[in-house]
Protein backbone atom coordinates (compact mmCIF):
# COMPACT_ATOMS: atom_id res chain seq x y z
CA UNK A 1 0.00 0.00 0.00
CA UNK A 2 1.39 3.52 -0.55
CA UNK A 3 3.53 4.81 2.09
CA UNK A 4 4.33 1.49 3.77
CA UNK A 5 7.99 0.65 4.35
CA UNK A 6 9.39 -2.28 2.12
CA UNK A 7 9.91 -5.76 4.26
CA UNK A 8 13.50 -5.99 5.78
CA UNK A 9 16.11 -7.86 3.48
CA UNK A 10 16.68 -11.64 4.54
CA UNK A 11 20.35 -12.00 6.23
CA UNK A 12 22.65 -14.16 4.65
CA UNK A 13 24.21 -17.53 6.55
CA UNK A 14 27.07 -16.14 8.98
CA UNK A 15 30.47 -17.18 9.11
CA UNK A 16 29.99 -19.81 11.89
CA UNK A 17 27.54 -21.59 9.71
CA UNK A 18 29.70 -21.70 6.00
CA UNK A 19 32.39 -22.78 9.26
CA UNK A 20 30.84 -25.54 10.67
CA UNK A 21 29.49 -26.87 7.18
CA UNK A 22 32.94 -27.44 5.83
CA UNK A 23 34.02 -28.95 8.70
CA UNK A 24 31.51 -31.69 8.34
CA UNK A 25 32.31 -31.92 4.92
CA UNK A 26 35.65 -32.28 5.96
CA UNK A 27 35.11 -34.78 8.21
CA UNK A 28 32.49 -37.02 5.70
CA UNK A 29 35.63 -36.52 3.41
CA UNK A 30 38.15 -37.98 6.30
CA UNK A 31 35.55 -40.67 7.03
CA UNK A 32 34.74 -42.44 3.75
CA UNK A 33 38.60 -42.53 2.96
CA UNK A 34 38.85 -44.27 6.10
CA UNK A 35 36.05 -46.67 5.51
CA UNK A 36 37.86 -47.16 2.18
CA UNK A 37 40.82 -48.06 3.54
CA UNK A 38 39.46 -50.34 5.96
CA UNK A 39 37.16 -52.05 3.26
CA UNK A 40 40.56 -52.51 1.08
CA UNK A 41 42.33 -54.14 4.10
CA UNK A 42 39.22 -56.57 3.91
CA UNK A 43 39.00 -57.44 0.77
CA UNK A 44 42.62 -58.10 0.16
CA UNK A 45 42.69 -60.14 3.09
CA UNK A 46 39.75 -62.13 2.99
CA UNK A 47 41.25 -65.46 1.23
CA UNK A 48 43.89 -65.61 3.88
CA UNK A 49 40.90 -65.19 6.85
CA UNK A 50 39.36 -67.95 4.78
CA UNK A 51 42.30 -70.38 5.94
CA UNK A 52 42.40 -69.67 9.26
CA UNK A 53 38.78 -69.76 9.78
CA UNK A 54 38.82 -73.28 7.74
CA UNK A 55 41.38 -74.34 10.25
CA UNK A 56 39.70 -73.58 13.47
CA UNK A 57 36.91 -75.61 11.85
CA UNK A 58 39.68 -78.53 11.27
CA UNK A 59 40.29 -77.60 15.16
CA UNK A 60 36.96 -78.07 16.48
CA UNK A 61 35.61 -81.36 14.09
CA UNK A 62 38.93 -82.83 15.68
CA UNK A 63 41.03 -83.30 12.62
CA UNK A 64 44.59 -82.46 13.70
CA UNK A 65 45.82 -83.46 10.55
CA UNK A 66 43.62 -81.25 8.41
CA UNK A 67 44.91 -78.05 10.59
CA UNK A 68 48.46 -79.27 10.09
CA UNK A 69 48.05 -79.71 6.70
CA UNK A 70 47.21 -75.79 6.18
CA UNK A 71 50.47 -74.71 8.04
CA UNK A 72 53.34 -73.36 5.45
CA UNK A 73 56.39 -75.87 4.69
CA UNK A 74 58.80 -73.88 6.91
CA UNK A 75 56.49 -73.93 9.84
CA UNK A 76 55.82 -77.89 9.57
CA UNK A 77 59.66 -78.15 9.20
CA UNK A 78 60.04 -76.55 12.98
CA UNK A 79 57.01 -77.70 14.55
CA UNK A 80 56.54 -81.22 14.55
CA UNK A 81 52.56 -82.69 14.19
CA UNK A 82 52.76 -84.04 17.83
CA UNK A 83 54.16 -80.43 19.14
CA UNK A 84 50.89 -78.60 17.04
CA UNK A 85 48.96 -80.96 18.59
CA UNK A 86 50.15 -80.18 22.19
CA UNK A 87 50.21 -76.22 21.23
CA UNK A 88 46.20 -76.81 19.80
CA UNK A 89 45.85 -78.51 23.27
CA UNK A 90 46.70 -75.59 25.75
CA UNK A 91 44.47 -73.19 23.94
CA UNK A 92 40.45 -73.74 23.96
CA UNK A 93 40.34 -70.70 21.77
CA UNK A 94 42.01 -73.49 19.07
CA UNK A 95 40.54 -76.83 20.07
CA UNK A 96 37.30 -75.35 20.69
CA UNK A 97 36.57 -72.17 18.50
CA UNK A 98 33.21 -70.95 18.54
CA UNK A 99 33.81 -67.38 16.92
CA UNK A 100 36.79 -65.53 15.78
CA UNK A 101 37.63 -61.88 15.18
CA UNK A 102 40.19 -59.98 13.10
CA UNK A 103 40.43 -56.34 13.49
CA UNK A 104 43.84 -55.97 12.66
CA UNK A 105 44.38 -56.84 9.01
CA UNK A 106 47.44 -56.41 6.65
CA UNK A 107 49.20 -58.01 3.37
CA UNK A 108 52.00 -57.10 2.29
CA UNK A 109 53.26 -58.88 -1.18
CA UNK A 110 53.00 -62.71 -0.85
CA UNK A 111 52.50 -62.54 3.12
CA UNK A 112 49.56 -61.67 5.62
CA UNK A 113 49.21 -60.89 9.19
CA UNK A 114 46.13 -60.90 11.40
CA UNK A 115 45.57 -59.90 14.93
CA UNK A 116 42.59 -60.66 16.77
CA UNK A 117 40.46 -62.32 19.53
CA UNK A 118 39.56 -66.11 19.18
CA UNK A 119 36.41 -67.15 21.29
CA UNK A 120 35.98 -70.98 22.84
CA UNK A 121 32.44 -72.92 23.21
CA UNK A 122 33.38 -71.93 27.29
CA UNK A 123 33.44 -68.42 27.04
CA UNK A 124 36.78 -68.29 27.12
CA UNK A 125 38.92 -65.37 25.14
CA UNK A 126 42.23 -65.88 23.75
CA UNK A 127 44.53 -63.03 21.59
CA UNK A 128 45.60 -64.22 18.32
CA UNK A 129 48.06 -63.42 16.12
CA UNK A 130 48.53 -65.43 12.63
CA UNK A 131 51.12 -64.71 9.93
CA UNK A 132 50.45 -66.54 6.87
CA UNK A 133 52.72 -67.00 3.53
CA UNK A 134 51.66 -67.57 -0.21
CA UNK A 135 53.06 -70.92 -1.44
CA UNK A 136 52.01 -72.04 -4.56
CA UNK A 137 49.47 -69.25 -5.01
CA UNK A 138 47.85 -70.54 -1.96
CA UNK A 139 48.01 -68.58 1.53
CA UNK A 140 49.40 -71.20 4.24
CA UNK A 141 50.18 -70.35 8.20
CA UNK A 142 53.65 -69.52 8.72
CA UNK A 143 53.04 -68.51 12.53
CA UNK A 144 50.47 -68.41 15.45
CA UNK A 145 50.69 -66.93 18.62
CA UNK A 146 48.02 -67.24 21.24
CA UNK A 147 47.94 -64.94 24.58
CA UNK A 148 52.30 -65.15 24.16
CA UNK A 149 52.45 -68.98 23.32
CA UNK A 150 53.83 -69.32 19.71
CA UNK A 151 53.36 -73.06 19.70
CA UNK A 152 56.79 -74.24 21.07
CA UNK A 153 56.57 -76.85 23.80
CA UNK A 154 58.82 -74.67 26.01
CA UNK A 155 61.00 -71.30 26.17
CA UNK A 156 63.85 -73.51 26.96
CA UNK A 157 65.42 -76.24 24.54
CA UNK A 158 66.33 -78.99 26.43
CA UNK A 159 65.40 -81.46 29.19
CA UNK A 160 66.38 -84.92 28.26
CA UNK A 161 69.07 -84.61 30.51
CA UNK A 162 71.54 -83.17 27.66
CA UNK A 163 72.05 -79.54 27.19
CA UNK A 164 69.28 -76.91 27.70
CA UNK A 165 69.22 -73.55 26.25
CA UNK A 166 67.08 -70.68 26.89
CA UNK A 167 66.51 -67.42 26.03
CA UNK A 168 67.26 -64.76 28.35
CA UNK A 169 66.41 -61.19 25.88
CA UNK A 170 65.62 -60.32 22.85
CA UNK A 171 66.38 -56.87 22.07
CA UNK A 172 65.79 -54.52 19.45
CA UNK A 173 67.26 -51.15 18.18
CA UNK A 174 67.19 -48.91 15.22
CA UNK A 175 70.81 -48.35 13.89
CA UNK A 176 72.13 -46.02 10.42
CA UNK A 177 71.33 -48.69 7.71
CA UNK A 178 68.57 -51.13 9.44
CA UNK A 179 67.58 -52.80 12.83
CA UNK A 180 69.80 -54.56 15.02
CA UNK A 181 69.07 -57.72 17.25
CA UNK A 182 70.78 -58.80 19.89
CA UNK A 183 69.57 -62.55 21.51
CA UNK A 184 70.97 -63.44 24.90
CA UNK A 185 70.90 -67.15 25.40
CA UNK A 186 72.27 -69.26 28.64
CA UNK A 187 73.39 -73.07 28.30
CA UNK A 188 73.63 -75.49 30.79
CA UNK A 189 74.12 -79.72 30.53
CA UNK A 190 77.40 -79.20 29.01
CA UNK A 191 80.41 -81.25 29.49
CA UNK A 192 83.51 -80.05 30.64
CA UNK A 193 86.95 -82.07 31.01
CA UNK A 194 89.71 -81.19 33.74
CA UNK A 195 92.19 -78.42 33.34
CA UNK A 196 94.30 -78.36 36.22
CA UNK A 197 92.40 -77.39 38.94
CA UNK A 198 89.84 -76.05 37.25
CA UNK A 199 87.31 -77.03 34.28
CA UNK A 200 87.52 -76.28 30.90
CA UNK A 201 84.23 -75.74 28.59
CA UNK A 202 84.33 -75.61 24.88
CA UNK A 203 80.84 -74.41 23.33
CA UNK A 204 80.52 -73.28 19.22
CA UNK A 205 77.59 -71.31 18.20
CA UNK A 206 75.85 -71.41 14.17
CA UNK A 207 73.28 -69.07 13.66
CA UNK A 208 70.55 -70.04 10.79
CA UNK A 209 67.88 -66.86 10.18
CA UNK A 210 64.39 -67.78 8.17
CA UNK A 211 62.46 -64.61 7.13
CA UNK A 212 58.61 -63.91 6.63
CA UNK A 213 58.84 -65.78 2.82
CA UNK A 214 60.43 -69.25 4.56
CA UNK A 215 63.48 -68.60 2.97
CA UNK A 216 66.78 -67.51 4.83
CA UNK A 217 68.04 -64.45 4.86
CA UNK A 218 71.58 -63.63 3.19
CA UNK A 219 74.35 -62.68 5.18
CA UNK A 220 72.85 -64.21 8.35
CA UNK A 221 73.45 -67.82 7.56
CA UNK A 222 76.82 -68.53 9.38
CA UNK A 223 78.60 -71.16 11.46
CA UNK A 224 81.33 -70.79 14.73
CA UNK A 225 79.51 -67.31 14.92
CA UNK A 226 80.90 -67.41 18.62
CA UNK A 227 83.56 -69.86 19.63
CA UNK A 228 83.62 -70.34 23.49
CA UNK A 229 86.50 -71.79 25.40
CA UNK A 230 86.35 -71.03 29.14
CA UNK A 231 87.06 -72.36 32.57
CA UNK A 232 84.89 -73.18 35.56
CA UNK A 233 85.40 -74.62 38.98
CA UNK A 234 82.13 -76.41 38.34
CA UNK A 235 82.53 -80.22 37.63
CA UNK A 236 78.71 -80.27 36.73
CA UNK A 237 75.81 -77.39 36.85
CA UNK A 238 78.34 -74.96 34.79
CA UNK A 239 76.50 -72.36 33.14
CA UNK A 240 77.40 -70.12 30.06
CA UNK A 241 76.10 -67.45 28.27
CA UNK A 242 76.27 -65.83 24.51
CA UNK A 243 75.05 -62.78 22.84
CA UNK A 244 74.36 -63.03 19.59
CA UNK A 245 74.12 -60.04 17.44
CA UNK A 246 71.88 -59.61 13.93
CA UNK A 247 71.98 -56.65 11.59
CA UNK A 248 69.11 -56.59 9.26
CA UNK A 249 68.79 -54.29 6.31
CA UNK A 250 66.27 -51.18 6.46
CA UNK A 251 64.61 -52.93 3.46
CA UNK A 252 64.15 -55.82 4.83
CA UNK A 253 60.70 -57.64 4.87
CA UNK A 254 58.38 -56.85 7.49
CA UNK A 255 56.90 -59.98 9.56
CA UNK A 256 58.03 -62.78 11.82
CA UNK A 257 61.70 -63.97 12.09
CA UNK A 258 62.62 -67.06 13.10
CA UNK A 259 66.72 -67.71 15.01
CA UNK A 260 67.92 -70.80 14.94
CA UNK A 261 70.44 -70.94 16.96
CA UNK A 262 72.53 -74.55 17.46
CA UNK A 263 75.07 -74.55 20.25
CA UNK A 264 77.72 -77.37 19.48
CA UNK A 265 79.54 -78.89 22.77
CA UNK A 266 82.98 -79.79 21.84
CA UNK A 267 83.39 -82.10 24.95
CA UNK A 268 80.94 -84.00 24.94
CA UNK A 269 80.25 -83.99 21.17
CA UNK A 270 76.67 -83.20 21.77
CA UNK A 271 74.44 -80.41 19.87
CA UNK A 272 71.10 -78.54 20.65
CA UNK A 273 69.49 -76.48 18.36
CA UNK A 274 66.68 -73.89 20.29
CA UNK A 275 64.32 -71.15 18.17
CA UNK A 276 63.95 -67.34 18.92
CA UNK A 277 61.04 -65.58 16.61
CA UNK A 278 61.42 -61.76 16.37
CA UNK A 279 59.20 -59.24 14.17
CA UNK A 280 59.44 -56.15 12.23
CA UNK A 281 59.39 -54.18 12.41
Amino acid sequence: MPGEAPPPARKGRGPIFWGLTGCCGCLLLVLLGIGLIGGAAFYMTGDAVAVVRAQLKDLRGGDVDGAYARLSQSYRARMSRPAFEAFVSRHPGLKENSDSTFWNRSVKNQTAELSGLLSAASGTRERVTYQLVKEGGTWKISGIEVDGDTGGESSTSGGDGGMSLETTGVEKAGVTGGTAVTIKTQVSGFKVRPEGSTYAMDLVEDVETVGPTGQGVPGLQQKEVEHLRSTTSMEQGAIANFTTKLTLAGDSAAGRYLVRLTIRDQVGGSAKTHEVAFDLP
